[in-house]
């Protein structure tokens, strides 16, 4: 039988299980990278630094898994970096220019300008959103024109006459690309980009704090340093266990590609050192899946395939970790069945899954769900007899990451878990 993936979600009248996150360390690089990325295929890290001497500055790709340096762009100012949603290009963000590499690692393009300012993208990739100099600046991605640009108060006179800078700080794409969020001035709120001249949209209910992201389905936006926000009740999300604060520390979030897992910080107790805690948060289920004490974070980002995190620690460390997802609540296995996945992990586009039962069911599903509980195809549905069963997994269009194949029948389940590498 052969497997064809398609999108399906199955409305579960119980949990299929419950989830914990835990962190396995796999390296430290020391020298302080302060901007980073992942690969769209999740395989390699790009770090990058202003101060490795004796170069003006270096971004340097290293492989994920092992920490090997596999490349490195060096003698280069840059001021910010990031891959193209669209075509998966890194664009570099420089003193004078925005450099495009493809995914060899190669120059395609170089756009001159002169602006600077960090690095936002569109939601379709077409445009960069730039901020500095007080200013807001909307770039086209295929030759840096500048299509708007949209003025934000930076400085307020104090009581001797002197200039007091406002910290606007970073603004953000919702997820649909239609409004820009952040600071402005005293204020926080919108900018709507449907209109020609981009009106500044006042949101009384919402603090006056950076934003740091929104959730892919433009449902919820976090700002500084864990507030977050139900955009469509206009309402501040409680999670129990987690105190809404402005740390003055790490501004630290990211989310799972689907944005059900998000990562925010909360402060500890007072040490020598500033201590918080890293706590993944199941967004829909408004709890913490799990929390991880850390030496100050920040610049938290997660891997398009869920399967790896890394952050700046403390003074000059950058480290990385692959999430380990634990599952709780599995019906145990009383029944003699067997299911064996094979090869994983697996790079190939077919895999095999052989199944014994001891006895036979009239109705069985065996579906494939990722970690964080979305079916995301049906393998088999229907009388399953007993004895042994081989069926093909074909995972053309399945992202790298781990998957569960899901046996059910008689409402118990039983799960199983692989992986994909491609």
């Amino acid at each position: 039988m052969k497997y064809v993936v398609y999108a399906i979600v199955l409305a579960l009248s119980v949990p299929l299980y419950s989830q914990e996150i835990r962190l396995d360390s796999l390296w430290i690089k020391m020298g302080g990278y302060p901007v980073m990325a992942f690969s769209p295929d999740s395989k390699v890290l790009v770090l990058g630094s202003e101060i490795l001497e004796p170069v003006k500055g270096a971004i340097r790709f290293f492989e994920v898994e092992t920490g090997k340096q596999l490349d490195s762009i060096t003698k280069i100012s840059f001021i910010d970096f990031g891959f193209s949603p669209s075509d998966g290009n890194l664009y570099i963000v420089t003193t004078t220019s925005i450099d495009v590499y493809d995914k060899q690692r190669m120059l395609v393009r170089r756009m001159p300008y002169t602006k600077g300012g960090l690095l936002s993208f569109s939601p379709d990739g077409s445009l960069l959103l730039m901020t500095g100099e007080g200013k807001i600046r909307l770039v086209k991605s295929e030759n840096a024109e500048v299509v708007r640009e949209i003025t934000r108060p930076s400085s307020y006179k104090g009581s001797n006459n002197q200039d007091i800078p406002f910290n606007n700080g970073r603004v953000n794409f919702n997820s649909d690309g239609t409004l820009l969020y952040g600071k402005n001035a005293e204020d926080f709120g919108s900018w709507d980009l449907t209109k020609t001249d981009a009106p500044f949209v006042r949101k009384m209910t919402i603090g006056n704090r950076a934003v740091i992201g929104f959730t892919p389905d433009n449902r919820y936006m976090i700002q500084q340093s864990n507030y977050i926000w139900d955009l469509s009740t206009k309402s501040q999300v409680q999670i129990e266990g987690l105190e809404a604060k402005e740390l003055g520390g790490p501004g630290t979030y990211c989310h799972t590609p689907k944005g059900k897992v998000i990562f925010v910080t909360k402060l500890l107790p007072p040490t020598n050192m500033p201590q918080f805690s890293l706590v993944a948060v199941n967004i829909e289920e408004k709890r913490i899946l799990s929390t991880e004490n850390l030496l100050y974070p920040y610049g938290v980002i997660i891997s398009p395939d869920s399967s790896y995190l890394s952050y700046n620690y403390g003074n000059g460390q950058n480290r990385v970790y692959k999430l380990d997802w634990k599952t709780t609540g599995i019906l145990e296995n009383q029944e003699k069945n067997t299911i064996k996945i094979v090869p994983s992990p697996s790079s190939s586009e077919i895999m095999i899954l052989e199944l014994y039962c001891e006895s036979g069911y009239s109705e069985a599903d065996i579906s494939i769900v990722t970690i964080e509980g979305t079916t995301v195809g049906q393998i088999f549905k229907g009388e399953l007899t007993s004895g042994h069963h081989t069926f093909s997994l074909r995972t053309t269009s399945l992202p790298s990451g781990m998957y569960y194949v899901v046996l059910s029948w008689n409402q118990k389940r039983e799960i199983y878990p692989f992986i994909i590498n491609k």
